[in-house]
């Protein structure tokens, strides 16, 4: 679940049409994959996921920079597709990010 995918997957023609233009900043943010973010074993000595550490630390950023970065802290919403959904659902239960988000949104393929 957390081995691929990459932000330069998204269709940025369609995000500046359908968002930028609304004046919607859209961050995504990355994480690291596969052993180096989320080593999957049984072993309680590798039991820490870096790359959920890495989404914290990159919404910390955010939040650090709205002023520069000119936007409302109060309208942010994380969301995700799949495995990003997951995390950006595990990232809204820890009270430093849910008392700074608005919404969020969680998408889902069904096949």
């Amino acid at each position: 679940m957390f081995n691929y995918g990459a932000s330069d997957d998204l269709d940025l023609t369609s995000i500046v049409k359908n968002y930028v233009r609304r004046g919607i900043a859209v961050v995504t943010m990355n994480y690291r994959l596969g052993p180096f973010g989320f080593f999957q074993t049984r072993a309680k000595h590798f039991s820490y996921n870096i790359g959920l550490w890495d989404l914290e630390k990159a919404f910390e950023f955010i939040l650090l920079s709205s002023d520069k970065l000119q936007f409302d802290r109060s309208k942010i919403t994380l969301g995700g597709v799949e495995g990003g959904a997951v995390l950006a659902e595990l990232l809204s239960l820890r009270e430093e990010v849910r008392a700074n988000i608005s919404g969020l949104i969680l998408f889902m393929m069904l096949q």
